[in-house]
């Protein structure tokens, strides 16, 4: 999605810009499948519900508050190419974020 995000900038050409949209659905479908099952994995039975309400919050509260600070550096830059720039930025983020996550080998069920 990185590399999506920095063909969107590069290129001007419609016809290469709907290529990499739609390799963008793709690859974000393949991320965000995989999303939740990763956060459950992070916990036990017992806190499953916990962490998908976080996982369920910080996505609906990075959907609220987006638009809104696109719009904002929109109107602070004086440009409305802010969007695919600030996708690439936080994707990378996010990326360092889950390097970060050391996974734990599953516990062997005792009789």
């Amino acid at each position: 999605m990185i590399f999506i995000f920095i063909g969107l900038i590069s290129f001007q050409n419609l016809s290469i810009i709907r290529i990499f949209f739609m390799l963008g659905g793709l690859f974000w479908a393949l991320i965000n499948i995989n999303s939740l099952p990763m956060v459950l994995d992070l916990g036990d039975l017992k806190s499953q519900g916990t962490y998908t309400g976080f996982y369920y919050f910080s996505s609906q509260f990075a959907s609220i508050v987006a638009p809104p600070f696109a719009g904002f550096l929109a109107d602070l830059l004086k440009t409305r190419f802010v969007i695919f720039p600030l996708g690439g930025i936080f994707f990378t983020l996010s990326l360092l974020m889950m390097l970060q996550i050391k996974m734990k080998e599953p516990k062997e069920k005792e009789n």
